[in-house]
């Protein structure tokens, strides 16, 4: 009797669902998107951000290039300030105008700085 019962109510079998994929998991490498699929809130949502992240990753660049950039505009200005000041200096003793300092320019240039020359 137990037999037919068990026979007689048992529910027919149900197919498996299929795992669902969690939000954070990439989909299985045999999923192939369809219209339907690729156009869902979840897929317009995601392809966004994958914009977002490549444009913030552009933007990045773009910043730190121009930030590369400033730096060695102001290293170069800096550089000409320095070759500025030196020549200056440098006229100062070169009283001919030549540029270059010579024997007697150097005397004297030592005779002024140095008491006992």
């Amino acid at each position: 009797e137990r037999d037919d019962l068990s026979t007689k109510f048992k529910s027919p079998e149900q197919p498996k669902a299929k795992k669902s994929i969690a939000l954070s998991e990439s989909p299985p490498e045999d999923y192939q998107p369809t219209p339907e699929t690729s156009s869902t809130p979840f897929a317009a949502k995601k392809r966004a951000l994958k914009e977002h992240t490549r444009s913030s990753k552009r933007r990045h660049r773009a910043s730190v290039a121009g930030l590369t950039q400033l730096r060695q505009e102001e290293a170069d200005i800096y550089e000409a300030r320095q070759r500025s000041q030196w020549r200056r200096i440098f006229d100062l003793f070169d009283d001919d105008g030549e540029g270059s300092i010579d024997r007697n320019e150097m005397r004297d240039l030592m005779r002024k700085f140095s008491p006992e020359a």
